[in-house]
């Protein structure tokens, strides 16, 4: 995250995605290709069905700032904020002489646009937070050549309007330390204990290590894998009261010869106990023809669900497919579900 201002942030952000992760129909941003064009789409998906129920093209093309949209609340209403940059060398953006951030906004409940918009001379970052109808982003001001902290007003014509700035200072771009470990992710909160994961670099290796954590102090740690070799992705399920963590391999087509993950990777589930961090159990999972790019994040829970998103790029000039991952905590089933491009 690399900003302490961020510490908050984060917890407004999850406040504001609570109604998204608890609900069984999530929002992704994503690419279309036919044979003659490349354009933007948000993707309307059923976890539980593991389906596509919906989509919804938006009118100008550019590079997505995030790979989901962002939910807010206004006037007893829910509305979905997919926002993309142009100007940029960036996926499906033409490089111009201005930056300009594009952004939609889609009525939740009808999946209808009310109003698309842009922000001149900016670009939008993938760290936000929502609060009393204002949406606190950062932004990158071209002309000043500064990242900002910026405060949006969503009104009731469904636009963002700015009401205040300010320039993020040294002070916000220092890291958050937890032990040794800097910026690291967390998993989840239970009585006293926050759980996080973080990257130990040893060497040419970057482990990704499980961290239990009782005020600032580490009380245990475990190493999971390295990130230099595998896709790690970790989440909570709180039905079984179990960490997951996916170990996954990756192929970038882009590099030549193409750099993949070593071939003694086997993708697998590792089900892992918080009260001591012991592996209880360990799944296979089949990926078939599938292929992704080099990630590691946290899964979002619903219900017995665990569920991802695979959305990095391999390369600005190449598109390559984007899946959603959803397991069933309760089957212990892995399904894989195709979202357009990345």
């Amino acid at each position: 995250m690399g900003r302490l201002v961020q510490l908050t942030s984060l917890i407004m952000t999850i406040a504001v995605i609570t109604s998204l992760v608890n609900a069984q129909t999530i929002y992704l941003n994503s690419y279309a290709l036919d044979e003659r064009s490349i354009s933007n789409f948000i993707y309307k998906v059923n976890i539980e069905s593991q389906s596509i129920e919906d989509s919804l093209f938006l009118p100008t093309n550019g590079s997505f700032c995030m790979k989901k949209p962002i939910i807010v609340d206004y006037s007893n209403s829910s509305y979905i904020l997919s926002f993309w940059v142009n100007g940029l060398y960036a996926k499906n953006s033409q490089l111009g002489i201005h930056t300009t951030s594009h952004y939609c906004a889609v009525d939740m409940e009808t999946f209808d646009m009310v109003n698309c918009d842009s922000l001149l001379d900016v670009m939008v970052g993938d760290k936000y937070s929502y609060d009393n109808d204002t949406l606190i982003v950062e932004l990158y001001e071209e002309n000043t050549g500064v990242w900002e902290e910026s405060k949006l007003l969503f009104d009731r014509d469904n636009r963002l309007i700015e009401q205040s700035s300010r320039n993020l200072t040294r002070q916000d771009l220092e890291s958050i330390m937890v032990g040794n470990y800097v910026e690291p992710d967390i998993i989840f909160s239970q009585d006293t204990i926050s759980y996080y994961w973080g990257y130990e670099d040893v060497g040419e290796n970057s482990y990704v290590n499980l961290l239990a954590v009782i005020d600032s102090d580490i009380i245990f740690e475990k190493r999971i894998a390295d990130r230099v070799s595998a896709n790690i992705i970790v989440g909570f399920n709180s039905e079984t009261n179990m960490i997951y963590a996916f170990i996954l391999p990756f192929k970038l087509l882009s590099y030549n010869p193409i750099e993949q993950s070593p071939e003694n990777i086997t993708p697998e589930i590792l089900v892992i106990s918080p009260d001591n961090f012991e592996i209880v159990q360990t799944l296979n999972i089949d990926m078939g023809d599938i292929y992704l790019g080099r990630e590691t994040g946290n899964c979002s829970s619903f219900d017995s669900y665990l569920y991802y998103y695979f959305f990095l790029q391999d390369g600005v000039g190449r598109y390559d497919p984007a899946y959603l991952l959803i397991f069933n905590t309760r089957t212990n089933e892995a399904s894989w579900l195709r979202v357009g491009w990345r």
